[in-house]
């Protein structure tokens, strides 16, 4: 019996220093919690802060910020008492005084690769001074009296918020800038350059690794290999693609035989010993025909010259070659003396063609010193057909009042007149030219928690009459702008900025765009993602 009072006795004395280290352990976390949440910071109306997703909040009116057992900073506004929870970390930015507050744990990183940790709240004023700090895996921030990309197409002053994903992509974010990009990026200062993608302070040729500071998820990897691969087999397939436009336009290979300049292929050599009525010497005849020399008329049936090949649809003239008379018909001396007048070279060919949206240009050539060719035209097709006439004396012509992004097929022909006045139509060239698609821009510059900035330059070979920018946040239509065609035609662009409410996602379009008293579709866009 003593030994079970005494057992229990041991019992309850080890369950009273139990619950008494439990007591003490909740009024120490109760103390931790009520010193931590005591202490609160006060937001001014107008300042610049992100909450934990990286939204803008909207400072209408002051609010009070506490930071909060978790270990988290809240925000509460002081009129209707909304709570935002803006994560371990904040950035704000009073830009009426240009002053900077920091709050929670970052570490800054100076150019000789030493490390400060720096911890509760931080108040920065001089941007003079050039500073990098790690906020935390893929977030930095730069604070720098300027600050811009390698080709100046991003600027923006003070500070500025880098977060990365796991791919490299970065989000910039302060009051001027909001916008992510998808490209590799390289940040100057007038101190030091800092690779974000790589996540390296690059300083007088000197690399810190910046990964290795409390550690990184990064997992981009430089393409430079891969994309040089792409841009050789890029090269190799457009220099071949030149040389099938080169061999379709210029037609050199295969010729009527009227140009001297130009060869007979063994197609037209067959074509004309089958025609040679005078019984002249065969081995004789081909190698005449490879000279461009030129005499007696014969026709061929599908004539049509298209990509280096015969094909039908038409008919060609080449010329019969006579060797100073050595024919088995012709012994009369009369007869050898008017063969024996070589006529003057004739020819006509396309040269090449290049197109935009609204037209393609022509160059041709045309060699006709007995004046033979009547008529010399331009045959186009596509949605719109047109016949032209060309001018002998001149090389080039352009087609105009075409629709882009169509396929317009351009044939080369003439009306011959020949010895018996006979007139002769003669396809001697056809070429597809595509014209191309409108050159339309929407350039985004920078945003700030209520207005984008952005340029919208229009193709100045296809000119609207009017049109309009629609704005959309998250695809809801917000709002639109009509755009100034004059200032949207010239090289500067037309420069404007649209108010918005702050969204997820942002978009500008241009619709409703006119041309010559018709609406047309204008595919151009330009977007960026808030997160």
């Amino acid at each position: 019996m003593r030994n079970l009072v005494e057992g229990n006795k041991k019992s309850f004395t080890v369950f009273g220093i139990i619950v008494l280290v439990i007591i003490v352990l909740l009024i120490v976390c109760l103390l931790i919690v009520t010193k931590v949440e005591t202490k609160q910071y006060e937001i001014e109306e107008g300042t610049y802060i992100y909450d934990k997703d990286y939204n803008l909040v909207d400072m209408d009116t002051s609010a009070i910020m506490k930071k909060k057992w978790d270990g988290n900073y809240y925000l509460t506004m002081q009129d209707n008492k909304k709570e935002y929870q803006l994560g371990k970390t904040v950035i704000s930015y009073k830009a009426n005084v240009n002053k900077l507050n920091t709050y929670g744990k970052m570490f800054r990183i100076y150019t000789d690769a030493k490390i400060e940790k720096i911890e509760e709240e931080n108040e920065i004023q001089n941007f003079k001074e050039d500073r990098l700090y790690k906020i935390e895996d893929r977030k930095y921030l730069l604070v720098a009296n300027k600050i811009k990309n390698q080709t100046g197409s991003l600027q923006t002053q003070n500070y500025l918020i880098i977060v990365l994903d796991k791919s490299g992509n970065t989000l910039l974010l302060n009051n001027e800038i909001n916008s992510k990009t998808i490209n590799p990026i390289i940040l100057e200062t007038e101190t030091f350059k800092f690779d974000i993608a790589n996540e390296k302070l690059i300083y007088q040729e000197q690399e810190i690794d910046l990964k290795k500071i409390i550690g990184s998820t990064n997992e981009y990897v430089e393409r430079e290999k891969k994309e040089q691969n792409t841009i050789t087999g890029n090269e190799t397939t457009l220099a071949s693609r030149q040389e099938q436009e080169e061999n379709t336009i210029n037609n050199e290979q295969i010729v009527s035989g009227n140009n001297p300049n130009q060869g007979i292929s063994d197609n037209y050599n067959n074509q004309n010993n089958s025609n040679n009525q005078n019984g002249q010497n065969q081995n004789q005849q081909n190698e005449q025909n490879q000279t461009g020399q030129t005499g007696n008329s014969g026709i061929i049936s599908g004539g049509v010259i298209q990509g280096g090949t015969i094909t039908g649809g038409g008919t060609s003239q080449v010329d019969d070659i006579t060797n100073n008379g050595n024919s088995g018909n012709n012994n009369d001396d009369s007869n050898n003396s008017t063969q024996n007048q070589t006529p003057l070279s004739k020819s006509v060919s396309l040269r090449g063609a290049t197109s935009t949206s609204s037209y393609i240009d022509i160059s041709y050539e045309i060699r006709d010193p007995e004046s033979k060719y009547q008529t010399i035209y331009l045959l186009v097709e596509g949605d719109k057909e047109k016949t032209i006439s060309l001018d002998k004396n001149a090389t080039g012509y352009r087609i105009t009042d075409l629709t882009p992004n169509t396929d317009y097929k351009i044939t080369l022909g003439y009306k011959e007149i020949q010895e018996n006045n006979k007139i002769v139509d003669v396809i001697e060239d056809v070429l597809i030219v595509r014209t191309t698609k409108i050159d339309a821009k929407i350039e985004i510059q920078k945003t700030t928690g209520k207005k984008v900035y952005f340029t919208v330059k229009l193709d100045k070979n296809y000119p609207i009459d009017s049109g309009k920018i629609v704005l959309y946040v998250d695809e809801q239509k917000q709002t639109e702008l009509e755009i100034d065609i004059e200032k949207a035609m010239q090289d500067k662009g037309f420069q404007t900025s649209m108010d918005y409410t702050y969204g997820n996602e942002i978009k500008l379009t241009i619709e409703q765009a006119m041309h010559e008293g018709q609406e047309i579709k204008i595919n151009t866009e330009a977007k960026f993602r808030n997160y």
